[in-house]
């Protein structure tokens, strides 16, 4: 979009791509051309900026549902995080999509509690249309799943809730002028946009696009993705549905049962689909810890504090091993798991030390501090990926070195194909389009018109090339091993593919 000036049709790697809307793409765009960096920069600032508002988000909707302590509480939840964390730093815009939903959420429930702000229910349905923009109608799911269940279960309620709090007239039609134009545009312009609108949202329910999983897959996600909040559940079902003797208020103990609904609902809205990943449940973060965190605040002030240092207590045992564990993993004869400086063995020391102090104040009952020790280390553990696996996993994943080498290799003037991959980190680290070629007919069809081409390519792919008649000269080569597997060593190679010989 910054090269072209063209900041309504999508493209990626000179294909035009219409599975997305563009907000997220224009939120890098910008952040790109706001900082003069068209790199990793420009490309991870606004998953950052949505991490520091989700946190927020997540806090304002803690201590309206339960208090500030509730706040602090669910804020803590997620600091130590490791998937929120990690989220934060890529260049993916789920996390953009957790702030935006959670922040439309907290403006329909704070408009339901009736605190005078007028603009609330607004305020939610541009968020829903950012959502929308973001990622389509599964950018809407979250709050829209709050306001129904809400709005069914508060037909019991002793009380009338605020009037208002959802504007479904005035509310819909500033909606849909702030996300169909753009669908309206494409349809107009594009004559197939229609059937990958339709396949990206209905049609992959049935048919998965890809990453097929079975049905139960984000039950586990949920149970490790979590951590350390998945800890804590307990303390939420038993604080809803368990006997209190009367300390917890009715009010908190129906915002956490509805709370609980929307969050199983959704977990089976997410599991409908055949296609599923880890991080397309990270929406749901915010209402999980802010239900957590309400739970926890009282089941404290009701004094019922074993259900509340059992777990801090096994999160700072766990991580004090783990960090001893990790100082302790052999090289198995090839790349280490992590690199092994000094500094790296000083970050896995103080967690320890961190965790082992955290453990043993939970064991005393001091469970706040307990879990205050466990996400300083998990932060620091956060940290820790970073410096010292980063650098070994980077290597692996990204191809940042192997791209820029062959971008000074091949002249910007000749054409330069990736042949049988999809890597698009090649392209974005060298800084140019390279047309995939998904076949070797697809390579003879660009042979047909040149003598030869460079093509980037694994030495597999290189070697079957060779045996079907082609002059293949290979130029450049890198290899790489991943963390804790040094046998597992892939490669790519830069090449010069010549005709097929007569």
């Amino acid at each position: 979009m910054l090269e072209s000036g063209d900041w309504v049709v999508p493209v990626e790697n000179g294909r035009v791509a219409l599975e997305k809307p563009p907000l997220y793409y224009w939120m890098i765009a910008a952040a790109m051309g706001a900082t003069g960096n068209h790199a990793e920069l420009g490309a991870r600032l606004p998953s950052a900026v949505a991490a520091v508002v989700g946190l927020a988000v997540t806090w304002r909707l803690a201590v309206l549902l339960g208090g500030g302590g509730s706040g602090l509480l669910a804020v803590l939840l997620l600091l130590g995080n490791v998937v929120y964390f990690g989220q934060a730093r890529t260049a993916e815009m789920d996390i953009v999509l957790l702030a935006v939903e959670g922040a439309a959420t907290w403006a329909f429930l704070e408009a339901r509690a009736g605190t005078g702000r007028r603009w609330l229910p607004m305020a939610g349905w541009i968020l829903m249309a950012a959502g929308f923009m973001l990622k389509g109608p599964v950018g809407i799911v979250v709050p829209v799943a709050v306001v129904l269940v809400y709005r069914i279960a508060g037909r019991r309620d002793p009380g009338p809730e605020a009037s208002g709090w959802v504007h479904p007239g005035p509310g819909l039609l500033v909606f849909l002028l702030l996300s169909l134009p753009w669908y309206a545009i494409i349809l107009a312009r594009f004559s197939d946009a229609l059937s990958i609108f339709i396949h990206q949202t209905v049609a992959r329910i049935g048919e998965p696009y890809d990453h097929r999983e079975p049905f139960w897959y984000f039950g586990p996600v949920l149970a490790t993705a979590f951590l350390p909040g998945t800890l804590f559940l307990p303390v939420w079902v038993r604080e809803a549905w368990g006997r209190t003797g009367g300390e917890l208020p009715e009010s908190s103990r129906r915002h956490l049962r509805r709370l609980a609904v929307v969050v199983l609902v959704l977990l089976v809205f997410f599991s409908l689909s055949g296609s599923k990943r880890v991080y397309y449940i990270l929406p749901l973060w915010p209402l999980l810890a802010a239900g957590a965190g309400v739970a926890m605040e009282r089941a404290w002030a009701a004094g019922r504090e074993r259900w509340l240092t059992i777990p801090a207590a096994l999160l700072t045992g766990v991580l004090a091993v783990a960090a001893v564990a990790a100082a302790l993993v052999p090289e198995l004869g090839g790349p280490p798991f992590f690199a092994r400086t000094v500094f790296a063995f000083a970050m896995l020391a103080v967690m320890a030390l961190a965790a082992a102090w955290g453990f043993r104040a939970a064991l005393r009952g001091r469970w706040l501090g307990g879990l205050a020790f466990g996400t300083a280390v998990l932060v620091l553990g956060n940290l820790f990926v970073v410096q010292a696996v980063g650098p070994v996993s980077n290597a692996y994943r990204s191809r940042a070195d192997f791209a820029r080498a062959v971008d000074v290799r091949v002249r910007m003037s000749e054409p330069l194909f990736v042949y049988r991959s999809t890597n698009l980190a090649l392209p974005f680290y060298a800084h140019r389009v390279m047309p995939f070629l998904h076949d070797a007919a697809a390579l003879d069809s660009v042979l047909a018109a040149v003598p030869s081409v460079d093509v980037v390519l694994d030495p597999r792919a290189m070697d079957a090339l060779r045996q079907s008649g082609h002059r293949v000269e290979a130029i450049y080569r890198e290899s790489w091993s991943p963390p804790g597997r040094p046998k597992d060593v892939r490669s790519l190679v830069l090449a010069r593919v010549a005709q097929l010989r007569r």
